[in-house]
């Protein structure tokens, strides 16, 4: 938060700014999860997710980071967690532009699951391919919190796609999908861990450039048929069935 104050405060100055703002957002934590601890009786999802806000002109904080949408430009990044199926927002962290990967998420969502007792803690905690690394992955071991990532396709993560792929014994999960289940350990991980691979059919056709001897390039139609989408899912989820039922 200190990236967030303007050069133009004292030291002193930016010292009583922390500690008011620390103060509120302790009273506002505190009422939120007072307000709403029926919620927490009931299987829910943690989401997480880090946003980038672009910014225009001259903003405390406005950094040049991971910006997809307006590369170049100053941002802000929002690091937010919530509860998936009410869409209500537990916690948002502004950060400058540059603090945008998952790791700077983790205080954020390990101060949310520890004022939490275990029975209230979510189901699963779920997030996109940037928090599927060990230092977050572990943090949630040690505190034996589900959580559903998924799985960046690196060459490892690839042949093990290619391994299950020609398979027959595919899991029907509802909605178009269907899974199947692994072990993998990739490099910088400590340990194996649960994989699930997920495929569903494309609909309608696609189009596909390919290279043509001497003719440039070519452009061809493929029936959606012969295509399968995957999506790759770390999950540390237990389940005495076969199949898992993907929270989608």
């Amino acid at each position: 938060m200190d990236a967030l104050y303007d050069s133009k405060h004292t030291e002193a100055e930016i010292r009583i700014q922390q500690a008011q703002v620390q103060r509120t957002q302790r009273w506002m934590q505190d009422a939120l999860f007072d307000s709403i601890q029926n919620a927490f009786e009931q299987a829910w999802i943690l989401d997480c997710d880090p946003m980038v806000k672009p910014l225009y002109g001259k903003q405390s904080g406005a950094e040049i980071g991971y910006n997809p949408k307006k590369p170049g430009r100053p941002s802000h990044t929002i690091h937010t967690y919530w509860i998936s199926a009410l869409g209500l927002v537990l916690g948002a962290e502004l950060q400058n532009g540059k603090l945008n990967s998952a790791k700077h998420s983790l205080p954020g969502m390990m101060a949310i699951l520890e004022r939490l007792l275990p029975h209230q803690r979510p189901r699963l905690v779920r997030a996109d391919c940037a928090f599927g690394n060990e230092t977050l992955m572990k943090e949630l071991e040690e505190i034996d919190q589900p959580y559903l990532f998924k799985l960046k396709q690196s060459a490892n993560v690839k042949k093990l796609v290619q391994k299950h792929w020609g398979r027959d014994t595919w899991c029907d999960v509802g909605q178009g999908w269907q899974a199947r289940k692994d072990q993998l350990q990739l490099m910088g991980w400590s340990q194996s861990r649960r994989v699930i691979v997920l495929r569903r059919q494309i609909k309608g056709e696609l189009l596909v450039e390919t290279k043509s001897r001497g003719r440039g390039k070519k452009v061809s139609s493929i029936p959606a048929t012969k295509l399968l989408n995957t999506v790759l899912h770390l999950s540390t989820i237990t389940r005495r069935s076969s199949c898992m039922n993907m929270p989608y």
